[in-house]
């Protein structure tokens, strides 16, 4: 542990900070004991009543900084507080008044403390209010058991620390993050001594998670590089914009910004300039590529952020240190990572992926962030598409492709033939790519849905008198869009399950040139000018085994990707066994190999209509381990069988059983697992 160790021999931390720290912490136990928490009333728990330096929030956020920070966001992360502009309570309107939104937040903090009293930390993540609460909740949680959480709440934070020690654990995981540092702390003899709040001190003194990590694309194809690495900087351009020393209030630039570039699409880039200039800082890391497969050099900013007026393009500048080391090709497992970098000039990066990117040197040394804790065993990274690889069983590449085709094409859909999973994977793939699952918005199609259900409609609807009146209503499409062009900085996807059971052409009408021109703008029926918002993309789902409507209107079909859901592809499926392996199958192989030998024999007639693994993914075998005689028989009986008879309809019962045999198909399996061996 050299390099570790030097750290901790070169940390200093004063008797006069320890006793400031425990003596602030004693303050608040003192003011706010666990044993008053069944008591405490709303004023004493809320923000923005005066005097304003009592409450519980008050000291949580400000008044105990220095014990772990949870600073920054707004007041609703406390779920209720006053609100001095509307002079009220205010809280998430689902629990109706505030007495029972407090209720809750009470309920909440005191099942907290009884679950970290009972040493049940790893529960604390589901306790309403709280879920997804991380500052707050990390912050109860140090504040009453010290001794048993660090004074560390963010995620970025912590994930970043786990990746800088080799430390394994959940990234999406705020307990899991939090108690692995923990046991790397106490594990460890040269700071197992110390107290929590003395290694948070050290963390961020010597292995700061605050270094934040960046690409820049030094012009179209690297053009500039030679400039940037010669002249020591990095440029970027924006012409129209000047100095951006001159722009103090973020929203008031996007504002702006939004009138000098009205085309759609190009709003969003504001982001890009403005994270260049304002929060790229002194330390960080920049990364330079050429597109997608290439990166050129990698350096430290050693400055603020300057505009070169004496250049004739790129003006924006920042001083950068350039690492001696050669170009090289983006790694084959990074490659997920640079296909989010589709049209983007500057993109934040996460340490892991910024890890991942620079395994690719070779005969250079790229900058050592934190090298003091290269000792360290390192760290399995997990990749931005871990959770939905993990769920769907998928591999990185399909979603990595998904997206790009997202981000060029704007509307994507899946198809497959029954059970391939369509539904479920358009379900995370739409997640993943608004951000949020509540920027997702589903329908379904079906043979009675139209234009006036999607797009602009008359519906009856009744009075206050009782009448019956017949009003011109927005669609589902249409009330949407309003929802997403009221927030222009987010993704939102609308997710069309079922998309090829309508009369496509009818329901979008005019909306079929929009799709394909997504700048412009159309009249509608009813009358009005419409455009679809940049930031909507459109995802569907589509059964391809249904002869009577697997056939989409060839307008539709051309402004949308299709992409494949296969069980089988090679001669091995693609998903089952993997879903096999994860739940501990014992006889996975033998189940697999029939899987694939039944679909072979399917593929004969048409490799459309093979049989999907989710019929295969049976509750029974999960919780017995195994996929026994009996279970392959009832699931041959009634689900395989009716399944391929829909589609060799024109066999007799015994011609079908006896093509599509179970002991049959499973002495194939059994013969290519020997070949295979």
């Amino acid at each position: 542990m050299g390099s570790f160790e030097s750290a901790v021999e070169q940390f200093t931390y004063t008797e006069a900070e320890r006793v400031k720290e425990e003596t602030l912490r004693q303050q608040f136990l003192e003011r706010f004991p666990a044993s008053n928490i069944p008591s405490m009333t709303l004023e004493q728990y809320s923000l923005g009543l005066e005097p304003t330096e009592s409450s519980f929030c008050y000291w949580l956020e400000y008044k105990t900084s220095e014990l772990g920070s949870i600073k920054g966001g707004n007041a609703k992360k406390y779920v209720i507080y006053f609100g001095k502009e509307s002079n009220s309570f205010e809280f998430p309107p689902e629990y109706g008044t505030k007495e029972q939104a407090f209720e809750v937040v009470k309920s909440g903090i005191l099942k907290l403390l009884e679950l970290a009293r009972s040493d049940q930390l790893e529960q604390c993540e589901a306790v309403p209010p709280f879920e997804t609460l991380n500052l707050v909740r990390g912050k109860i949680l140090n504040m009453y058991f010290p001794e048993k959480f660090l004074p560390i709440f963010s995620l970025d934070h912590l994930k970043d620390l786990c990746l800088q020690f080799g430390v394994h654990a959940n990234f999406e995981s705020q307990i899991s993050m939090n108690l692995a540092l923990l046991s790397f702390k106490l594990e460890n003899p040269l700071v197992s001594g110390w107290s929590n709040d003395k290694f948070a001190s050290f963390i961020y003194e010597k292995y700061p998670p605050t270094v934040q990590f960046w690409k820049v694309a030094p012009g179209e194809k690297a053009r500039l590089w030679p400039d940037c690495l010669h002249g020591s900087f990095m440029c970027v351009g924006w012409s129209k914009i000047g100095d951006m020393r001159q722009y103090a209030d973020r929203d008031a630039f996007s504002e702006m910004y939004r009138g000098l570039h009205p085309v759609p699409g190009s709003f969003k880039q504001w982001k890009e300039i403005w994270g260049f200039a304002k929060e790229i800082k002194r330390g960080d890391i920049i990364v330079a590529n050429n597109g997608l497969s290439e990166i050129v050099g990698v350096g430290t900013c050693t400055g603020d952020y300057y505009y070169e007026q004496n250049r004739a393009e790129y003006k924006h500048c920042l001083p950068v240190h350039w690492e001696t080391m050669p170009r090289f090709s983006v790694p084959e497992a990074a490659r997920t990572i640079t296909a989010r970098w589709f049209s983007g000039t500057v993109k934040r990066l996460g340490r892991d992926e910024y890890q991942r990117l620079i395994a690719g040197v070779s005969g250079g040394d790229a900058p050592m962030v934190n090298a003091g804790a290269s000792d360290a065993p390192q760290v399995s990274v997990v990749s931005s598409y871990a959770a939905v690889c993990k769920e769907t069983c998928l591999p990185e590449a399909f979603f990595a492709d998904c997206e790009r085709l997202l981000g060029t094409k704007k509307q994507v859909i899946l198809q497959g033939a029954p059970g391939t999973g369509k539904t479920f994977v358009a379900e995370k793939l739409a997640a993943l790519w608004a951000g949020d699952g509540d920027r997702v918005k589903v329908v379904q199609f079906h043979e009675s849905f139209g234009y006036e259900d999607f797009v602009y409609g008359i519906k009856p609807r009744v009075g206050a008198d009782g009448k019956t009146a017949f009003c011109p209503e927005p669609g589902v499409f249409l009330r949407f869009c309003k929802t997403v062009r009221d927030d222009p900085e987010e993704n939102y996807v609308l997710l069309i399950d079922e998309i090829n059971r309508a009369k496509t052409s009818r329901v979008f009408g005019e909306l079929l040139y929009l799709l394909e021109y997504r700048e412009q703008k159309v009249e509608l029926q009813s009358g009005t000018e419409f455009s679809i918002p940049d930031n909507l993309y459109i995802i569907g789902t589509m059964n391809t085994t249904d002869k009577s409507i697997a056939l989409v209107d060839y307008a539709l079909r051309r402004r949308f990707a299709f992409v494949d859901l296969v069980p089988v592809k090679n001669g091995k499926s693609v998903v089952l066994r993997k879903w096999l392996n994860a739940k501990g199958i014992i006889n996975a192989a033998e189940v697999d190999a029939l899987f694939v030998a039944l679909n072979n024999a399917i593929a004969q007639k048409d490799e459309a209509l093979m049989v999907g693994h989710s019929y295969f993914m049976q509750k029974q075998a999960v919780d017995e381990k195994h996929f026994s005689d009996d279970l392959l028989r009832f699931l041959w009986e009634y689900y395989i069988l009716p399944l391929i008879a829909e589609y060799e309809y024109q066999l007799s019962r015994s011609d079908l059983e006896a093509r599509y045999d179970l002991e049959a198909l499973r002495s194939v399996a059994r013969a290519n697992l020997e070949t295979v061996s």
